[in-house]
């Protein structure tokens, strides 16, 4: 009995030693068909050495192709012949006039999933001259990542991490997201790299379009689980709740609370591991200030002064600090500050930012024009109240990623022009046009009525909203304009009311855009611009929420957050008038300039309750008249024809127009005329996929 189990142990285990060695056998093949190109028995591959030999020429044609293949001598297997029939496929695909980039990625695809492919020959393919002649950078990388997702295998982990860093430096989170989550299980066994690879996977959910903010937490916990000493992923984790925390409107305060306190334990955690790190501390600082902790937050600035003096690691400290310390000053009655005690810190932003993001700039304008100090300090203190509460109120109706869907309403022949906007480098380009050209005869004055019925008749008041001439007849009005430009989004889709007024009396189109084209968003300004003296050109495409009002008052239905801060604008105002009486003249014009660009920004803002039905978004963009004889101006004007003699001023977007959806109005006729041109060129807007662009046609009965 003891023989007969001995003998069924040792053919047990000679049947697992077997069973090994062809598993060591099979690792080893697959290691040299991605490494090289030769068999077991040392001879090359021939559809590989054949493929290869093809590569060496830098233009291929098909005739040169077949030519080659009928005349090699080499004996190729069943497999060989399906590998070289896929290589066939893809210069086909790039030989053909009309090709697309999906057409050459389904043909790459198609030759990856041959067992003899290799990612050295793939890679030889990817960088040829014969496709680069048809696909851009970023097309190819996009093959990349749908080969990547086909076919894992074929990449090794560096690899697949180095297109997935490409994907995220680029801001393509969710394209980099699939990749990461592709080579996190193959790090399980190296605590550092899957640590790391949890961490970026916590931060692409954080940047992409949809963000799922249990998944986010559950992998910088996953990490911090695995490497509770991890202090950035504890910094990030932290990012992840105020980001979180921005996303909450006012009523739910107590969730915001609660968020509030998570960032700061982790952000705590963080700095306990490592408080040298000058991006932790500009996190805290965030928390603090978020919380009214402004003495705390200047705590902060300190420390991470004495840390470093680099502008660009203490930025976001600086500007809360000063935030910090007028908020304190505010709430002392505006006592124990003083405008040259924020001298130092402004100007050091003042030589570091573009101008565009230069904060106080104008109270920081008027204090270096006005030669007494004492009376600079007298003027300048309200004026940065004034910009402050300005500021605050912008970014409270501010839509940093907007979630709900964004539309525009506007005719068929407006958005033919953007999908034929193809000759410039960048394509399908949304014209902003000149406030002037808006249809509200109130346009730009509500403000100023609001302003008149709460403060009364006052000369800052007309001074700032009003051109007086007084040396001209006074049979005449001055016609003046400033070159603002916006654009109005709304978030009523498909509504009667927007189709009559904004829609070509319904034969236009709703267009809906996606929200891609307004999240995280920035402009990198020329390095010259850094140091103008006035505002340059905005790129930022900022959604502003209109804010409607009646009698003087906002309508009930904005948070009380934001009342509060309406008010302490008006507040903030009447101060100024009251002081600008007291003015000299050369001082008055001064602090008329100051005042006009301050106002200026919510100009646009305000609309009368008559128009609350419209839901409007705004993007809003200034020109200034100091920089219309720049070389640079990007001011455009229309074609001349008999509905518009004269020409209309506009700028082009920056940047393409993504759009999700056409909704043909209730009264477009013969859309089937229609929908060949707008499929086309809707898909090639979108690169070509599907998943991107749909068109409909509104059933709401109207005649």
């Amino acid at each position: 009995m003891e023989d007969k189990m001995n003998n069924l142990d040792l053919d047990a285990l000679i049947k697992r030693i077997d069973e090994r060695i062809a598993e060591l056998e099979e690792e080893k093949m697959k290691e040299r068909l991605s490494d090289g190109e030769e068999s077991a028995d040392g001879t090359q591959i021939p559809s590989i050495h054949f493929i290869n030999r093809i590569l060496e020429n830098k233009n291929i044609s098909i005739h040169f192709f077949d030519f080659e293949r009928k005349t090699t001598q080499l004996e190729f297997s069943d497999e060989d012949e399906v590998l070289i029939d896929a290589f066939r496929e893809i210069l086909v695909s790039i030989n053909d006039s009309f090709v697309s980039k999906m057409d050459i990625e389904d043909t790459v695809i198609a030759f990856v999933k041959c067992r003899l492919c290799t990612y050295d020959i793939y890679k030889k393919i990817l960088y040829h001259k014969m496709l680069q002649r048809v696909c851009s950078p970023d097309d190819r990388k996009d093959i990349n990542r749908s080969v990547i997702k086909q076919k894992p295998d074929l990449f090794d982990n560096d690899a697949i991490e180095r297109f997935a860093n490409e994907y995220y430096y680029a801001r393509k989170y969710d394209d980099a997201l699939e990749l990461f989550l592709i080579i996190c299980p193959r790090y399980e066994k190296n605590e550092f790299k899957y640590v790391e690879t949890l961490n970026s996977i916590g931060c692409c959910l954080l940047g992409a379009k949809e963000k799922d903010y249990k998944r986010m937490y559950k992998a910088f916990k996953e990490a911090i689980d695995i490497n509770p000493k991890a202090a950035y992923v504890f910094n990030n984790w932290s990012y992840a709740l105020m980001s979180e925390y921005d996303t909450l409107p006012d009523s739910e305060q107590k969730g915001k609370e609660k968020l509030l306190q998570e960032a700061l334990e982790k952000i705590n955690s963080a700095i306990q591991l490592n408080n040298k790190e000058v991006k932790y501390l500009s996190n805290k600082a965030h928390i603090e200030y978020e919380l009214g902790r402004y003495d705390v937050v200047l705590q902060i600035a300190k420390l991470a002064k004495g840390i470093s003096s680099k502008y660009k690691d203490i930025k976001t400290i600086l500007k809360l600090s000063i935030d910090s310390r007028i908020k304190m000053s505010l709430a002392s009655g505006g006592k124990e500050l003083y405008f040259k005690d924020l001298f130092d810190d402004l100007m050091e932003i003042y030589h570091n930012e573009p101008a565009g993001s230069k904060i106080y700039f104008k109270s920081l304008d008027v204090y270096r024009q006005i030669k007494n100090k004492e009376k600079a300090n007298e003027i300048c203190m309200p004026l940065t109240y004034l910009e402050f509460s300005v500021d605050q109120l912008l970014g409270a109706i501010s839509l940093h990623n907007p979630q709900q869907g964004i539309y525009y309403y506007t005719s068929i022949d407006g958005v033919r022009r953007i999908l034929t906007d193809e000759k410039e480098e960048v394509k399908y380009r949304l014209p902003i046009f000149n406030a002037n050209h808006m249809n509200d005869p109130r346009e730009g004055k509500e403000l100023e009525l609001t302003l008149q019925k709460v403060i009364g008749q006052d000369s800052l008041i007309e001074d700032v909203f009003t051109n007086r001439q007084t040396e001209l007849d006074a049979k005449r009005k001055v016609l003046d304009t400033d070159f603002t430009f916006l654009k109005s989004f709304t978030t009523n889709a498909d509504s009667l009311p927007m189709w009559i007024h904004y829609g070509d009396q319904a034969k236009g189109c709703c267009v809906k855009v996606a929200k891609e084209f307004f999240d995280n968003f920035t402009d990198e300004l020329e390095q010259e611009e850094k140091t103008l003296v006035s505002t340059p050109f905005d790129h930022r495409y900022h959604l502003f929420r209109v804010l409607y009002i009646k009698d003087g008052k906002l309508e009930e239905m904005v948070s009380r957050n934001i009342n509060e801060l309406f008010d302490d604008v008006v507040k903030h105002f009447k101060s100024m008038c009251d002081l600008y009486k007291t003015l000299g003249e050369n001082n008055r014009k001064i602090v008329l300039q100051a005042v006009m660009q301050i106002v200026g920004k919510l100009k646009y803002l305000f609309k009368s309750a008559d128009y609350s039905y419209e839901k409007e978004l705004r993007v809003i963009l200034n020109r200034p008249l100091s920089v219309l004889q720049r070389e640079d101006i990007d001011i455009k004007l229309t074609d001349s024809n008999d509905k518009a003699p004269v020409p209309r001023t506009y700028i082009y977007s920056k940047k393409s127009l993504p759009i999700e959806e056409i909704i043909f109005g209730p009264k477009v006729l013969f859309t089937d005329d229609l929908i060949p041109f707008f499929e086309l060129k809707v898909l090639s807007l979108n690169g070509y996929n599907k998943d991107k662009a749909l068109l409909t046609k509104s059933e709401i009965e109207y005649r």
